[in-house]
Parts: structure tokens; sequence; C-alpha cells
């Protein structure tokens, strides 16, 4: 995910937002008259009082996205905070996506983050929401009674078996990940066999 050459550049990002990184949070500096246009109407003066008084030192970027990640605008730019907490400690916007170490989407402390590419990021997600076992890579075979463990790594999709057990398929499940996933297995971080 190169970053947009329109989008602003780290030292505006860090001129106008305050990273908290024990929390992963932003919060909008004061700004100065400089960051404002003079018009007819308002001065950048009286513009940047007004500003001042409702957003300085206030949390931004709070909104959470349809990905479930907090996201705002900055200089009139949908982004993603934790993309911006990226571009602003490392000082360059990423050339790939984003990847949250832990699994939370919603934990942007910096050492939660790291570059990734899109099969890299996928194998770090937790199970999706319409997983029915609970279990990410592991399913009920109805026709069978037995319940299915898969994985896919890659672009790879391997089938691992039909289990008696969901705890059966769930342990053949970890033992691959970690093995195919290395590092990226959400299974390694959680202390996974």
């Amino acid at each position: 995910m190169r970053g947009n050459k329109n989008w602003p550049s780290c030292d505006q990002l860090n001129d106008l937002l305050h990273l908290d990184p024990a929390t992963g949070r932003l919060f909008w500096k004061p700004r100065e008259p400089r960051h404002f246009k003079e018009s007819s109407k308002v001065s950048s003066l009286d513009a940047c009082r007004r500003w001042n008084a409702g957003f300085s030192g206030k949390e931004a970027l709070t909104s959470i996205n349809v990905h479930g990640y907090r996201a705002g605008r900055v200089l009139y730019h949908s982004l993603c905070a934790h993309t911006v907490i990226w571009a602003m400690t490392h000082g360059r916007w990423p050339e790939k996506e984003i990847d949250h170490i832990n699994g939370d989407p919603l934990d942007n402390r910096p050492e939660n983050l790291r570059e990734a590419t899109r099969s890299e990021n996928e194998m770090n997600k937790l199970p999706s929401k319409r997983n029915s076992s609970g279990i990410k890579g592991v399913s009920w075979e109805k026709r069978r009674s037995k319940w299915r463990a898969q994985i896919t790594a890659n672009g790879e999709y391997k089938y691992l078996g039909s289990f008696g057990t969901r705890d059966e398929a769930e342990s053949a499940y970890i033992a691959a990940s970690i093995e195919m996933h290395g590092e990226f297995s959400i299974h390694r971080k959680q202390g996974g066999e």
C-alpha cells in the first residue's frame, strides 16, 4: 500500500498529531494560524482559535470503519490510524499493508504494527465472525459428522484431515499454522504449541 503522493507528508502528520505510543492513540496538536487560509469571511487567526477550541488535545481518527479499523480525516484525506501511526514512527508511508501483530485491529501501539504482504496479513487474522466453530481453519462436516481442518498460506490450500473432536482439528491447524505461517502465525504469539 504505497502512500498516495497527495497524502500528508510524515512531517505534516507529526506537526498535526501527537501519538501516545503506550496506547497507540492519536491526539490533535494545537494549530497555528499558518495552518489556515485567510478568507474574506474569517481570518486565519480566527479560524485557528475556533479549531483549537474545538479540537486541540482531543483524540483523533476515532471512527471505526467497515473493516474494524480506527480511521478519520487528516488534511481532507480519509486515512486509517494504524497506517498514519506507522508512517509517523517510520518517517515514510508503508509500501505494503500494515499488520496488527496481536490480531487486534484496534491495538495501534507502534510495537504492534508491521509491514506485511496481503497473504501475511491474512495469515495473522483472527477467525471470522461467520466461523461457527470459533477456531480458525476448523469447520464441522455435517455429512461425515467430523471436524475438518484446513489451512491456506501464500495462496496454497492444504487439507489437514477430518477429526473426531474439535480439539484434535484445532491442534492440527495450530501445528500447520506455526509451520506454514511462521512469524505471522496467530498461534505463535499466543503461546500456541
